[in-house]
């Protein structure tokens, strides 16, 4: 990324939301056996500090579940773990691929490189704080 794709300090708070369901995460992950394209997002998203991302994956479930044991009385008294400590997210990100039949091997790498690229320049325009 350039320099000039990176924020002072961030304008909010961002979560990434892939659907796990769509058409291009299936062929992505189970034709392709590729995964998922949050790490990367996530990535590029902290390196510009325009954001700080707030966790609405696998940990989230994972929180839904422990309050679900404390709300059920299964967690011990004096948890740390209470209503109202979580940071809402300001934006959410929600990325797609799309595919070509004749080259998908080249295709994933264009999206992947274009995906960057529209960040590094969607995030350029951004004012900084």
């Amino acid at each position: 990324m350039r320099n000039s794709s990176i924020c002072n300090e961030p304008m909010g708070t961002v979560a990434l939301v892939e659907d796990q369901n769509a058409h291009w995460y299936h062929y992505l992950s189970h034709d392709l056996r590729l995964g998922s394209t949050t790490p990367v997002l996530k990535l590029l998203v902290q390196q510009s500090n325009c954001f700080v991302v707030v966790e609405r994956g696998r940990a989230m479930n994972n929180m839904m579940q422990e309050r679900s044991l404390e709300d059920s009385g299964e967690l011990r008294k004096g948890s740390k773990f209470h209503k109202g400590q979580m940071v809402s997210a300001d934006y959410s990100l929600s990325p797609s691929v799309t595919f070509s039949s004749n080259d998908t091997g080249a295709s994933v790498a264009r999206s992947a490189a274009c995906s960057a690229a529209g960040w590094a320049a969607w995030s350029a325009r951004l004012p900084a704080i």
